[in-house]
C-alpha cells in the first residue's frame, strides 16, 4: 500500500480517530487489494437541532442502518461520527442510505488516497457510481515491515539445559516499537497471509539449522505452525512440499508447535492437525488458551508437550500462577508434558517450574543466555534452575 504525501484541494482529509489497531486494519485491506472504489465513509455531518455534531453513538446508529440494509457489508467505526462501509456495492447502499435520511445529518464521502492515519475522500454526489481514485505516488511506508526473527530458548527443567530455541516473528513498526502476533492478532486472520508467515519461519528456522549443521554445532528449534495452515488442505499442500523439502535432511534438530488452534476445535480436528505434520515430527507441541478446558481431545501419544503463552497477560503474577499451577495440574493428569512461554521476570520463572512444568519460555533465561560469556551465563542460569529444582514440588510462597 502507498501513502499520499499532500492531498488534491478537493479532497478533504479524514484521520481514523476509532481504536488504535483500526487503521492498520483498514490499511492492511487496502494493501491486500481492497478496491477503494468499494468503501463509502458515511459521517453524520448535519445534526439535528440541539444535536453536538460528533455526537457519541451515531456511528452505532449509521452501522445499524447498513447492517438492516445490507446485511453482508462490512461496517468499521472510524470515529464517533462514522463509518467506514466496505462492500462490492458500497456506493449504491450509501446512496439509498442517504437518499432515505429524513433529517438530512448523513454525508457520504469516497475514499480517494490514502496517508499514514486515514483517508482523503471526497464527496459522493449521490450517484452511487464508483468514483475515481486519485493516483498516489511512491510508497512512503509498510502497514507491516519484513518479519524479523530471534530465537527464544525453551529451558528443560529436569535436565537443567536448554531443550530447544523457539523460532519467534516479530515486526518494527514505524515509531520503532517491536509488535509481534500476539500483541496485533486482528491483522493476523487471513489465512493466507498465516500460510505465508508459516512458510517464511519455516525457511528461516530450517536455514539456521542447516548453517549450524554445516558449521560442526547442534542446535534443535522448534517452529511454530498456525492450526489453519494444516487444517486447509491448499495450504496445507504449499506447506507440505515446503517442509519436507527443507526438513527431512535434519528432521532430528527440528520439533513443530500447532499454535493459533480455533475455539471450536474438536479431537477429529486436532487429529487430523496432527497427521498432517506427519513424517516430520514423533510428536508435537501444542499451544493452547490458559483457560483451556476438555484436555480429555488432546492425545497423550501423539503430543510431545501442551503449552501455553502468558507474554501479554497484564495480571499479577500471583493471578497468572494460579492459572498456572491448574494448567500444569491439568496436562499431567492427562500424562502430558506442558510448557510455558512469555514468562516475565525471576518470581514467575520460579513459580512456574514448581507449578510443574516440564519446559520453560522465560526473559529471565534468555537474557542469562544472552551473557557476554557463555560459559558465565551457563553457569547462572544452571544455578538458578537448581534453585527452582530444589523447591519444586512445594507450594509458590
Amino acid at each position: 500500500m502507498t501513502v499520499t504525501e499532500e492531498a488534491p484541494a478537493d479532497v478533504g482529509r479524514f484521520p481514523c480517530r476509532s481504536a488504535d489497531d483500526t487503521w492498520a486494519l483498514i490499511a492492511l485491506l487496502v494493501e491486500r487489494g481492497e478496491p477503494l472504489a468499494h468503501m463509502r465513509l458515511l459521517r453524520w455531518g448535519r445534526p439535528g437541532a440541539g444535536e453536538p455534531a460528533s455526537e457519541s453513538g451515531k456511528s452505532a446508529t449509521i452501522a445499524a442502518a447498513v447492517q438492516s440494509r445490507a446485511p453482508t457489508a462490512r461496517c468499521v467505526r472510524y470515529d464517533d461520527s462514522s463509518v467506514l462501509v466496505i462492500a462490492d456495492d458500497a456506493g449504491v447502499i450509501a446512496a439509498d442510505l442517504a437518499r432515505d435520511d429524513a433529517g438530512g445529518g448523513i454525508e457520504v464521502w469516497v475514499p480517494v488516497s490514502v496517508s499514514d492515519d486515514g483517508f482523503g475522500c471526497r464527496r459522493d454526489e449521490g450517484t452511487g457510481d464508483p468514483v475515481q481514485p486519485v493516483a498516489a505516488p511512491a510508497a512512503k511506508a509498510e502497514v507491516l515491515p519484513d518479519a524479523e526473527f530471534i530465537y527464544l530458548p525453551v529451558w528443560d527443567v529436569e535436565a537443567n539445559a536448554v531443550f530447544c530455541y523457539l523460532c519467534h516473528a516479530s515486526w518494527r513498526t514505524r515509531d520503532g516499537t517491536v509488535m509481534d502476533e500476539a500483541a496485533r492478532p486482528e491483522l493476523f486472520r487471513d489465512t493466507e497471509m498465516l500460510l505465508t508467515l508459516d512458510v517464511e519461519t519455516l525457511g528461516r528456522a530450517t536455514d539456521t539449522v542447516q548453517r549450524t549443521l554445516d558449521g560442526y554445532g547442534f542446535i534443535s528449534v522448534l517452529i511454530p505452525v498456525h492450526f489453519s495452515t494444516l487444517a486447509d488442505p491448499k495450504a496445507l499442500d504449499t506447506y507440505r512440499r515446503q517442509r519436507d523439502a527443507a526438513v527431512l535432511p535434519i528432521i532430528e534438530s527440528v520439533a513443530f508447535e500447532i499454535v493459533g488452534l480455533r475455539d471450536s476445535w474438536t479431537a477429529d480436528d486436532l487429529d487430523l492437525a496432527l497427521t498432517a505434520l506427519e513424517p516430520c515430527a514423533d510428536g508435537v507441541f501444542l499451544r493452547i488458551s490458559l483457560d483451556a478446558a476438555d484436555w480429555e481431545r488432546i492425545p497423550a501419544d501423539s503430543v510431545y508437550s501442551v503449552g501455553t503463552d502468558v507474554a501479554r497477560d497484564g495480571r499479577e503474577d500471583a493471578e497468572i500462577l494460579a492459572d498456572l499451577t491448574r494448567f500444569a495440574e491439568a496436562a499431567k493428569a492427562r500424562g502430558l508434558r506442558s510448557h510455558v512461554h512469555g514468562l516475565r521476570g525471576v518470581n514467575l520463572s520460579l513459580g512456574a517450574a514448581r507449578a510443574g512444568f516440564d519446559y520453560l519460555g522465560s526473559d529471565t533465561i534468555a537474557e542469562a543466555l544472552r551473557d557476554e560469556s557463555p560459559d558465565t551465563a551457563a553457569m547462572a542460569t544452571e544455578d538458578l534452575l537448581k534453585s527452582i529444582l530444589a523447591r519444586r514440588g512445594r507450594p509458590p510462597s
